[in-house]
């Protein structure tokens, strides 16, 4: 029996081996599976604490108020006195455009305003004695009312010159740019010899900041977040 027995464990050696190797290899996944899924829990005591909610931006800090300065006069730029960071107070010069064209203007205008006052003085002098003569019924009224017109055309075109005048003396003293405000130049967009043509639009000279211990931080914010900042 016994020989029986070690003759068939000789036969079926390899098969028991196999067998065995089988059954530790579902012992190790079925135990390792439920190793896995096993759950673990983590109390602790309620307790109560603060929520807090951050907005954040990014922006550029700028002066609180800044002043454009610009030219209503077109011309070459004759001569700069500031640069960058310079000191200025109000009334101090800035640059100046060259100013023999506005001059010229001037010259015109005033030419033109003096032969008007002559002309004036002509007028006048021909409405009087035209008057006098009507009184006394040397001419006819239609005459005297001729005089009296050429009299009053010569008076509104003395205005009309003296107006052309004044504002060609006005634009002769922009070609001197002063500053407006005490403060300190942050941006010089011009350099000598440069041509500022102020046809449409006045173009921008210097920027002036009025008090650099002064400034304000310029972001965009959401609409979301910004609506719930309160005060404190």
């Amino acid at each position: 029996m016994n020989k029986n027995k070690r003759s068939w464990f000789r036969r079926h050696k390899w098969m028991l081996i196999l067998l065995g190797i089988l059954v530790v290899v579902v012992f190790l996944v079925v135990g390792g599976g439920q190793r896995t899924t096993k759950k673990q829990f983590v109390t602790m005591d309620i307790t109560r604490g603060n929520l807090s909610q951050t907005v954040t931006a990014t922006g550029e800090i700028n002066p609180v108020n800044t002043v454009s300065v610009g030219s209503q006069v077109s011309g070459t730029i004759e001569e700069i006195f500031v640069d960058y960071n310079s000191t200025v107070k109000q009334g101090d010069k800035l640059l100046t455009i060259e100013p023999s064209v506005l001059q010229a203007s001037v010259d015109e205008a005033k030419a033109s305003l003096e032969s008007a006052q002559s002309q004036l003085t002509l007028a006048q002098n021909d409405y009087n004695r035209s008057k006098i003569l009507y009184d006394e019924g040397y001419i006819a009224r239609a005459e005297m009312e001729k005089s009296q017109s050429t009299y009053e055309q010569a008076v509104q075109s003395v205005k009309r010159m003296q107006s052309q005048y004044d504002r060609a003396v006005t634009n002769l003293g922009y070609a001197t740019i002063t500053s407006p405000v005490d403060g300190t130049v942050i941006s010089r967009k011009v350099d000598k010899g440069q041509t500022v043509a102020a046809s449409f639009q006045t173009p921008d000279l210097f920027e002036i900041a009025e008090d650099l211990t002064k400034m304000q931080i310029e972001t965009s914010v959401s609409e979301a977040d910004i609506g719930v900042i309160k005060t404190g």
